[in-house]
């Protein structure tokens, strides 16, 4: 906390020193924001990074990973799997959008 006579410097000499150090620290701020945002990304991509299947093990396949969590399997078709949901419909997922089968 500033003290009256040292608000009264910052006031007289137009606050000049203050916006520069906030300025700086706002750049600062924003660089750090950035490094962390491209590591967690990094570190996204890598988790969900898809793993080639054949034809065979996508019917086999009990439970596949998408982005969203594990869904049991119902139906494999061509180019999509239908998975059950908790509620009374199923949905039908892309194989491009399957990241891992078990």
């Amino acid at each position: 906390m500033l003290t009256l006579s040292q608000r009264r410097t910052h006031q007289k000499r137009g606050a000049a020193g203050i916006a520069q150090i906030i300025a700086t620290a706002k750049t600062e701020l924003a660089e750090q924001q950035e490094q962390e945002f491209a590591a967690s990304r990094a570190a996204f991509d890598k988790r969900n990074e898809k793993i080639p299947y054949t034809p065979e093990q996508y019917k086999t396949a009990k439970v596949v990973r998408t982005v969203t969590g594990w869904h049991k399997v119902v139906r494999v078709n061509a180019k999509s799997v239908t998975v059950a949901t908790p509620y009374s419909w199923t949905d039908r997922i892309e194989v491009a959008r399957i990241i891992e089968v078990r």
